[in-house]
């Protein structure tokens, strides 16, 4: 927190202060902490340009369009277990299916045996 810049350049005038800082009455300062006090955090909903929908006009029925995603982990995790015998088992990437009609979606683990 700081005294407006106008009361800093009466302060430099009359002594208190450096005489320096009149240098920069002309062209008031940008603080930095202001700048972030002042600063709004916008919805990401807003961010970026909406460019409309994947689905084509000629897909009216699920199964008609499916987009295909994977990911591949580098440090493979564990396989959660409600019960049974401990498993060694990985997953090391998923696979992930979304149908454009019914926007329904599938994921698909991709395990790792030792």
């Amino acid at each position: 927190y700081h005294l407006k810049f106008k009361r800093l350049f009466t302060l430099a005038r009359l002594g208190i202060l450096p005489k320096r800082l009149l240098e920069c009455e002309s062209t008031v300062p940008l603080c930095i902490e202001c700048q972030f006090g002042q600063a709004h955090r916008r919805r990401w909903t807003s961010k970026g340009r909406h460019y409309g929908s994947i689905q084509k006009e000629s897909e009216t029925k699920p199964g008609d369009g499916v987009s295909v995603d994977q990911i591949v982990s580098a440090q493979p995790g564990l396989i959660p277990q409600m019960s049974g015998f401990l498993t060694s088992d990985r997953i090391w990437g998923a696979t992930t299916f979304v149908d454009h009609v019914s926007d329904y979606v599938y994921d698909s683990p991709t395990r790792y045996l030792r």
